[in-house]
């Protein structure tokens, strides 16, 4: 495992701060680093005012600071080093400026916006119900033959897609038991027959 050394100046005039993410959603630390080449000089646990002011105490140099938009490290760096130049970076800036941007369009923009053909309506259009007709153009262009088709000999032609191989077991099957059924219906009103022969005897 290797091992990471902070290699600090009390001297150092210019660093920059960041809140890192030692395990995300639970444990944050302040990062320090040299804005001259960039090394690592301290790693501060938390990311509350308390510890960086502890920190800048034995830094009194420090004269340029960047940082986050993070409101306790403007705190301390205020707190400990009012002369202090704090620097905001870019991406911070941006979302900044972002966020200013939102408000102000909350504010000027209204809520709802109608558009009619690529025009902005002052107001909301009225809405006029109409009944929608077909378009009878269209419909005169398709065209639908229902007559059956018809035999050259002049009668209907019928259609089977079916391939009846009647020699085939599930035709034989089938047949076999409408055989059965049959039978069964005819037993059943035969009885039925008796009954009613008992019943009015």
């Amino acid at each position: 495992m290797t091992e990471i050394e902070f290699v600090d100046d009390p001297d150092i005039e210019g660093v920059g701060t960041n809140d890192v993410a030692i395990r995300k959603g639970q444990t944050y630390a302040t990062a320090i680093y040299d804005l001259k080449d960039h090394h690592l000089i301290a790693l501060l646990e938390g990311r509350e005012a308390d510890n960086l002011k502890e920190w800048l105490e034995k830094h009194k140099k420090i004269n340029l600071v960047t940082r986050d938009r993070a409101s306790a490290y403007a705190t301390a760096i205020s707190a400990v080093l009012p002369d202090c130049v704090q620097v905001a970076d870019r991406f911070h800036l941006l979302q900044n400026l972002l966020e200013h941007m939102k408000d102000i369009f909350k504010e000027e923009m209204p809520s709802q916006i109608y558009v009619k053909d690529g025009t902005v309506l002052e107001q909301e259009p009225v809405k006029i119900q109409q009944e929608k007709q077909p378009d009878t153009a269209y419909l005169d262009t398709l065209h639908y033959d229902n007559e059956p088709p018809q035999n050259p000999e002049g009668s209907e032609l019928a259609y089977d897609n079916k391939k009846h191989l009647l020699a085939n077991k599930q035709y034989r099957d089938q047949a076999e038991n409408r055989k059965k059924q049959q039978m069964i219906l005819e037993i059943q009103d035969y009885w039925n027959g008796l009954e009613k022969k008992k019943i009015f005897g």
